[in-house]
């Protein structure tokens, strides 16, 4: 079982998150929520070893993230950034064979395990009928799956993905949020970044809850985490009939675009 625990961490350059705190294990499903400029990406950099930490620690499987090598990070830690655009006219099945950089695999001497690897994830995306396509003539939906299929393919433990809906029709939204689910049920840590409290609220396991300038407004189950209070303290969301109540309003919440 993969492990992250975040302690009393602060990043102050690059960003800004305060005092954060939180557990999370393989098979759960963490969103990380909040108001635009409340750190969610910062915290995600941080997590993937691309922000110095000011203060605090994150250690994974038990040892101090910091201290890892950095190959042994890129193999079971992998980052997909919420603006993956794809300049080059390299064909999809060659952009998720750059997930594979990590343990020295190379474009142009791909080996039979190597190939299998790519063909799972091809398969698994339903990037068949795309796989031979330059990738920078995708849709913002076809990329996307295509950008998730290179970062698993070389079967990380942890995927970190910053806002992986964001910008997508409706459906496309659905479809990868779902994937995402089924990503972190396959005994993975999965941790995301949205301000789509109703992805948050439908598909999580784990919610962590950032306010303003970084701080910590909860951690937990989100039915728990986006309670009213906390609401209308990070996004100014009133409940129906305006009426502040212990509790979750959960016909606000999924109907929401906060």
């Amino acid at each position: 079982m993969s492990e992250i625990t975040v302690k009393q961490l602060s990043v102050m350059k690059g960003g800004y998150v305060k005092n954060i705190n939180f557990i999370i294990t393989s098979g759960n499903l963490l969103a990380v929520s909040g108001p635009n400029g409340a750190g969610k990406t910062t915290l995600l950099r941080a997590l993937a070893s691309l922000s110095s930490l000011s203060s605090g620690s994150i250690r994974f499987n038990g040892r101090e993230l910091t201290q890892l090598d950095a190959k042994f990070r890129a193999r079971r830690i992998s980052y997909l950034p919420q603006k993956s655009e794809i300049h080059w006219a390299l064909s999809v099945r060659d952009v998720v064979a750059l997930g594979l950089m990590p343990f020295g695999s190379q474009l142009d001497k791909i080996t039979p395990s190597e190939n299998e690897k790519i063909d799972r994830q091809i398969e698994s995306f339903r990037l068949e009928k795309l796989s031979h396509r330059p990738a920078n003539e995708l849709s913002g939906g076809e990329l996307q799956r295509v950008n998730l299929a290179r970062a698993l393919v070389g079967d990380p433990e942890v995927l970190l993905a910053d806002e992986p809906a964001a910008a997508l029709d409706p459906g496309v939204q659905l479809d990868v949020m779902t994937k995402l689910k089924e990503i972190a049920a396959s005994d993975r840590i999965v941790i995301f970044t949205t301000h789509e409290i109703r992805h948050a609220f439908r598909f999580a396991d784990k919610a962590l809850l950032l306010g303003e300038h970084g701080t910590c407004i909860g951690f937990g189950e989100p039915q728990l985490v986006f309670n009213n209070e906390n609401l209308l303290r990070c996004f100014g969301i009133r409940p129906i009939g305006g009426e502040i109540k212990e509790g979750v309003d959960f016909e606000r919440i999924i109907s929401s675009d906060a």
